[in-house]
């Protein structure tokens, strides 16, 4: 059941970053501004497409016993995450765009993968259990794979808002 269950994942983490660019090219369609939105989708499929780009060589290096390796993997993940973060704020401020609750998911999220990242290299690096491994596994997995419904249900609600503040209703 595990195996099955870490499998279906691992097949939808591979399809995550194509869902990703789908619904920034479906948002640029819809949107036809710039928005929280667009912006939100833009910076998660960007961030995304980096990491399937840096995946391969990384896995390469990370691959040796040495803890410098260890660090250029989880490091590597943990300043994109953080600049994934930053660049969302930023633009955001930049912009002067309000911040969505979509935009407030994937903040959360790459708060998360930074965490899960940081806490599997101190596990591996340090106390040497592998005791988080599974955590950060699935993790990484549930929170890239999750986050695409989040946003889409987080889209659907701005959208029926933007409709009921059109037509009255608050």
């Amino acid at each position: 059941m595990e195996s099955a269950l870490f499998n279906l994942l691992y097949l939808a983490g591979e399809y995550s970053t194509a869902g990703y660019l789908l619904l920034l090219a479906i948002a640029i369609v819809t949107e036809r501004k710039l928005t929280s939105i667009t912006v939100t989708l833009a910076v998660v499929a960007l961030g995304a497409c980096i990491a399937s780009l840096a995946l391969q060589p990384l896995y390469q290096i990370a691959s040796h016993d040495n803890p410098l390796s260890k660090l250029s993997w989880y490091g590597t993940w943990m300043v994109l995450d953080v600049f994934s973060l930053w660049l969302l704020v930023h633009l955001h401020q930049t912009l002067g765009l309000r911040v969505s609750r979509m935009c407030l998911a994937a903040a959360l999220a790459l708060v998360g993968l930074t965490m899960l990242q940081a806490a599997d290299f101190i596990d591996v690096i340090t106390v040497k259990t592998d005791l988080i491994a599974p955590i950060y596994q699935l993790g990484v997995l549930s929170i890239h794979v999750g986050l695409i419904p989040v946003i889409i249900f987080y889209w659907w609600q701005e959208i029926h808002l933007r409709k009921a503040i059109r037509l009255g209703a608050i």
